[in-house]
């Protein structure tokens, strides 16, 4: 984390010194405006909007694995909770026995009678 923010402050440094080394005035044009400021602003208005951006898809993707972890723990709460089931009554069975069909019963020794 803090090597992210060092980084950061690096990045915005750099920003920062390469819009101060460029203040000729330029005319910005986007559909029906027209703006005349220095390249500086538009230097830091699009590092700035880039950064609003990317902070705001960092904060869905938050909120995305927030709620996906909060179901993850309901479901792990309620797994938790739940009293211990009956075992299944094909488990008492002998493993490799036939199964009993309707109306007939398996015998200790595997076959079917009926």
């Amino acid at each position: 984390m803090t090597w992210l923010l060092v980084l950061v402050l690096l990045f915005a440094v750099a920003v920062a010194l390469f819009a101060a080394q460029n203040g000729q005035t330029v005319e910005v044009m986007f559909l029906f405006w027209t703006l005349h400021t220095t390249l500086a602003v538009v230097i830091l208005g699009a590092a700035l909007t880039g950064a609003v951006a990317a902070a705001l898809f960092g904060l869905v993707t938050h909120v995305r694995l927030r709620l996906r972890l909060r179901r993850a723990e309901q479901q792990l709460h309620k797994l938790q909770v739940r009293p211990p089931e009956a075992a299944p009554q094909a488990a008492e069975e002998a493993p490799g026995a036939p199964a009993a069909r309707d109306g007939e019963t398996a015998s200790p020794t595997g076959t079917v009678s009926g």
